[in-house]
């Protein structure tokens, strides 16, 4: 396919602007089909298929594969949040210009320990 490409791009280089941007068309798709193959053609081969199952068996899948297949197999999760009472939050952040930091709802600086902190 590469080949095939590489003669599509190379013809008439005096061509017109429509003829060009068609031809361009043809170069992705058939880099795009090439690809898909490829992709393809590792995702099912078998021997990977048994590592993966091996792997999430034991459970030493990296988790976002795990997110992934769940996803693939049962679709994603609709993703709510509920606010039952607002509340203004004052975030005190050393980028923004402040080294205080909040602990359980006292202003602590740097230096300081909060109340019941270990000595």
């Amino acid at each position: 396919m590469r080949d095939q490409a590489l003669r599509i791009r190379d013809r008439k280089p005096t061509e017109s602007p429509e003829a060009r941007a068609e031809r361009e068309r043809a170069i992705e798709k058939a880099i795009k089909a090439e690809a898909t193959e490829l992709a393809k053609f590792l995702v099912e081969d078998p021997i990977y298929l048994l590592d993966l199952q091996e792997k999430l068996r034991a459970g030493t899948l990296h988790p976002m594969l795990q997110t992934l297949l769940w996803n693939y197999a049962y679709g994603k999760p609709k993703e709510r949040v509920e606010v039952k009472h607002a509340a203004v939050v004052k975030i005190i952040h050393e980028f923004a210009g402040s080294r205080e930091k909040v602990i359980e709802g006292t202003v602590v600086k740097p230096e300081e320990k909060p109340d019941g902190a270990g000595a």
